[in-house]
């Protein structure tokens, strides 16, 4: 377990231990003395700035705990459960950590509305397993079982990821220059707001995925300025009528860029189920985060596409892209120039 799980235990133990043997209770917005924690019903308050603030629900510190000290998983995943902040916000988040020595290309997930990042696990998984360190904040207000839901509150969501990101760099386990972000539904709209407006734009991300995402949402509108390549996914059958919107995400873009749109899937089903279909979108994902933060060429997204029957559309994918690999013991830093693109494309229906 890493250096920053455990301190994050003690902080954890300390929220459940102290209101328990002092019994205090704590309103919220009422003053309070130091950093002590306290009750509020079901919900965990922690004294900020000299008042009483919601910090998590009894049962989200309860279920953290019981989780703090997993060891490695059955596919030699490490995962541990840290709290990430963005100002006054608390996100507690998941991250999966490859069985190879780190430190790793970074990849920061965006849950969708109502949802939580552990429905996401089995594709989570799959990018771990492939290298990447992944890292999946629950956004307040967004996230359920995580205080009021509030879907005006969507703004606060890439905020979230780029303090994620911010931890990840800190704690020395992400690889700076190779850090993509991936949002699905509400969380993916948040991603495309910060591929393509300039309020919500973070120049440390090398490559934006959208899954079954929309442009719009959030505040800004000033764009496109994508600097690293775009991935546009979505199921042809999306029961909210996402397909349109995923594909307006595209083509609002600048190249590189792709879109997938799986026959027949649905909202999130294609990204989390078994089916072989599910396989193949989940290897998709895989073969762009590949191509655009390992520098390991697109054919394989091509030739998975097709094995898979999926229909994919690109624009200005080059077989390498530039991107900028910094070496934590030498503080050296390397460009690799781009092949001349590709411009073909495939027509979708």
């Amino acid at each position: 377990m890493s250096g920053r799980t455990r301190v994050l235990g003690v902080v954890a133990l300390a929220v459940v231990m102290i209101p328990a043997s002092s019994c205090r209770t704590a309103a919220v917005g009422s003053r309070c003395v130091g950093t002590g924690f306290g009750v509020n019903g079901r919900w965990v308050m922690v004294c900020r700035n000299h008042h009483w603030n919601r910090w998590a629900t009894s049962t989200q510190v309860a279920a953290l705990l019981a989780r703090l000290h997993e060891g490695p998983s059955a596919d030699g995943l490490q995962v541990e459960h840290i709290i990430v902040r963005n100002g006054a916000r608390q996100l507690p988040t998941t991250v999966y950590l490859p069985s190879t020595p780190g430190p790793w290309p970074l990849v920061v997930f965006a849950h969708g509305y109502n949802s939580t990042p552990a429905r996401y696990d089995p594709m989570l998984r799959t990018w771990a397993r492939a290298g990447f360190e992944v890292a999946a904040p629950a956004s307040p207000g967004q996230a359920a079982g995580l205080g009021p839901l509030n879907r005006a509150g969507l703004d606060n969501q890439p905020g979230d990821l780029s303090a994620t990101i911010t931890t990840m760099i800190s704690n020395g386990s992400a690889i700076q220059g190779r850090i993509a972000v991936v949002g699905h539904s509400d969380g993916g709209s948040a991603v495309a707001a910060m591929a393509l407006t300039r309020e919500h734009h973070d120049p440390r991300i090398a490559a934006y995925l959208v899954l079954a995402g929309a442009l719009g949402g959030l505040r800004g509108s000033d764009g496109p300025i994508n600097d690293g390549p775009l991935l546009a996914m979505v199921g042809d059958a999306d029961e909210y009528g996402n397909r349109s919107q995923t594909r307006r995400v595209y083509d609002t873009a600048q190249a590189p860029r792709a879109f997938v749109a799986s026959p027949g899937g649905r909202h999130i089903d294609p990204f989390i189920n078994s089916s072989a279909q599910g396989a193949t979108v989940r290897a998709e994902i895989v073969d762009f985060l590949q191509g655009a933060l390992n520098n390991a060429g697109w054919d394989r997204l091509r030739e998975d596409a097709a094995r898979g029957g999926l229909p994919l559309l690109t624009d200005g994918l080059p077989d390498a892209v530039p991107i900028a690999t910094t070496t934590t013991t030498t503080q050296t830093t390397t460009t690799t120039a781009p092949a001349t693109p590709d411009t073909s494309t495939t027509t979708l229906p």
